[in-house]
């Protein structure tokens, strides 16, 4: 089975994307995104035009923006599985090929569960109790309270996300432009999640911080996922330009 995507296609999928982004950034601009309100509590809508902003809220979770975040993450994901399911005539060393695409898909897919079951934000709070339990002191309490537990995970990902993109895309520097810059762009929503964890010396207001780190977020993603599209779109092209004797000998000799 051959799964063909079309050029015009994937382009309206870029558009439809981008303009989501651009709309839910511009919604969760300090000017627009509701006043935050006291820890524990809900927060205050008093018109249609909260309960919109409310729902595109990308600080808050459990609504259209957390569900949006989820699925382009996803999307992406899917796009890295196909990329591993197939493989170009011409590709060396496959099977590094096919592991870096699958730790991709394992990543991605991971993410976009975890966008939906905050399963980060509960790690903290494991720990705590666990502490607790033990007649220890809390390990850490507030936001970002996950990132020092994740730290040295989230490190490893990312060289190796970098150093995937460099070898895999080092011929094609649009898609390694577009890939690199969506691991700069996570890389700065994590930094952004420092500040409101209080690891920085840097001060921002909550809805600043929150924009900056969501947005990177967003943005980071989009341009992982056309980066994907386009590299499989393009080694598919690639490969049906050449003879077919020569793929079936090429695929033979790996």
């Amino acid at each position: 089975m051959r799964i063909q995507l079309d050029q015009k296609d994937s382009r309206f999928l870029y558009c439809v994307v981008i303009v989501l982004d651009v709309i839910l950034l511009f919604m969760n601009t300090p000017w627009m995104s509701l006043p935050t309100p006291p820890e524990g509590q809900p927060a205050r809508l008093t018109s249609v035009f909260d309960f919109v902003k409310y729902q595109l809220d990308l600080k808050l979770e459990q609504n259209v923006a957390t569900w949006y975040s989820s699925v382009i993450l996803l999307a992406a994901g899917v796009m890295a599985l196909l990329n591993f399911w197939y493989v170009p005539a011409t590709r060396r060393l496959r099977w590094l090929h096919r592991t870096g695409w699958a730790c991709m898909a394992f990543v991605l897919i991971g993410l976009s569960a975890d966008e939906t079951a905050t399963i980060h934000e509960s790690l903290a709070r494991l720990f705590n109790a666990m502490n607790e339990g033990n007649g220890r002191a809390p390990y850490r309490i507030g936001a970002g309270d996950w990132i020092p537990i994740l730290l040295p995970l989230m490190i490893l990902i990312a060289g190796g996300m970098l150093a995937f993109f460099l070898y895999q895309f080092r011929s094609n520097w649009k898609v390694l432009l577009l890939a690199l810059g969506g691991t700069v762009f996570w890389i700065c929503a994590l930094f952004a999640e420092s500040i409101e964890a209080g690891m920085t010396r840097i001060v921002m207001t909550r809805v600043t911080e929150g924009f900056f780190e969501e947005g990177c977020e967003i943005v980071g993603t989009t341009c992982l996922l056309i980066a994907f599209t386009e590299v499989f779109q393009q080694e598919q092209s690639a490969d049906d330009s050449l003879p077919s004797k020569l793929k079936k000998k090429m695929r033979i000799s790996r």
